[in-house]
């Protein structure tokens, strides 16, 4: 299944361009161009990664109030933050608050794609860990009576006293 990539910025041509890169290696894209029709696109779209410009003019929220809130729907979605004017500060603060990296525009469509690449890996494997954890109960009992499971049993009694 192709990963769906929700793009996020007040420039119609960026959030085109971003698109096309992206759709160039078979994402499934949405974009939106403020943080009231972001949030809706959100929750309706289900992306697997959002591209988050941090300034959004006409927009209830900034890019950073719009993470937050994604963070809160989702906590494991990663947040690729995007800027012109970014500053070490506001890198800093993005990364506290969950984004997953930050770049800055002008960026090379290869960086943007490897690093979406390695977000989603990132994203799958934290998911599927929290998975097994939920699956590999630690009170589940060993089930056999051959003499290999009768002996480990014995020995996990006598060894977990100690």
């Amino acid at each position: 299944m192709n990963s769906r990539i929700l793009i996020v910025d007040d420039e119609k041509d960026i959030c085109f361009l971003i698109s096309e890169i992206f759709q160039d290696e078979n994402f499934i894209t949405d974009s939106a161009l403020n943080s009231k029709d972001a949030l809706n696109k959100f929750n309706t779209f289900k992306p697997d990664l959002v591209i988050l410009d941090v300034w959004l003019g006409n927009s209830e929220l900034y890019g950073i109030e719009l993470l937050k809130k994604f963070k809160q729907i989702t906590p494991t979605v990663p947040v690729i933050i995007i800027t012109g004017h970014g500053t070490v500060d506001m890198a800093v603060n993005a990364i506290k608050n969950g984004a997953y990296d930050f770049v800055e525009k002008p960026f090379a469509s290869e960086k943007i794609i490897i690093l979406a690449k390695r977000a989603l890996e990132s994203a799958k494997l934290i998911n599927e860990n929290k998975l097994l954890m939920k699956i590999a109960d630690p009170h589940t009992p060993l089930i056999g009576n051959s003499s290999f499971i009768i002996n480990l049993k014995k020995n996990l009694n006598k060894f977990s006293k100690s």
